[in-house]
């Protein structure tokens, strides 16, 4: 196979915005960085907003990050931004963009950590957004337990809350998992595209992840939340896959 060609150039500069026009929805940034011919440390880069993420990569050395994000702008922003150190340049070598396969969603706190592959919702996530998911209904809470699991530490909480993300039309898989590590949540609905699948109960500590075949006709997959009654008034979700 040919080599590589993407290390061999590479732009650099102390501070710049890169911008991409994308249509509304998730998205998987990739940014491979590094030098032939010089050693960069403390690179910061940063998508949509997010905080910036320092590397530091040595000479003739490479590394490559992705970011998942949304797009609600029809733009992708990326943010270069020496954090300082020895060298003042942040270096790029070539931007990709690309949709990826699965929607994933990590449901928690706006600083608590994101799980691998998934993608950060906060009750500040709104659909109206325009980003193509988020929170169409309810008043939502979060908590960060701070357990040893990325994805288990924390999660969204609410009586009744409706949660939408757009898709393709057909058919899908969807996984959801519910719990909470430090209270119990009795008798939790879950409604998908408007028919309530199942009623789940979870102990303190505690978790249920079930899947769930659905079709989805309107483009847009929408999953209710609803406490049922019982001793607890709330229901709480960790995260959501769609496959």
């Amino acid at each position: 196979a040919p080599p590589d060609p993407r290390p061999r150039d590479l732009a650099s500069s102390p501070r710049a915005l890169l911008g991409f026009l994308r249509a509304n929805g998730l998205y998987d940034l990739t940014l491979p960085r590094g030098d032939a011919a010089a050693a960069h440390d403390r690179m910061g880069v940063a998508a949509q907003g997010s905080p910036l993420a320092s590397l530091t990569t040595a000479k003739n050395a490479f590394s490559t990050r992705t970011w998942r994000t949304g797009v609600a702008d029809h733009a992708l922003h990326v943010l270069l931004d020496d954090l300082g150190g020895s060298d003042a340049n942040v270096v790029v070598n070539a931007g990709e963009v690309a949709r990826p396969p699965d929607p994933f969603f990590d449901f928690g706190t706006p600083s608590s950590p994101v799980a691998a592959g998934y993608v950060p919702v906060t009750h500040l996530t709104r659909y109206a957004d325009g980003r193509g998911y988020g929170w169409t209904a309810g008043a939502v809470q979060s908590r960060n337990r701070s357990v040893d699991d990325d994805l288990l530490r924390d999660l969204v909480f609410s009586s009744n809350a409706e949660f939408a993300v757009d898709v393709v039309c057909g058919h899908y898989q969807v996984k959801i998992t519910l719990g909470d590590a430090a209270a119990m949540h009795d008798r939790v609905g879950i409604h998908l595209e408007g028919e309530l699948r199942t009623t789940v109960t979870t102990r303190a500590p505690g978790w249920a992840s079930s899947t769930y075949g659905v079709t989805v006709r309107d483009g847009r997959l929408d999953v209710q939340l609803l406490d049922l009654g019982g001793s607890d008034v709330f229901a709480a979700i960790n995260a959501l896959e769609i496959r």
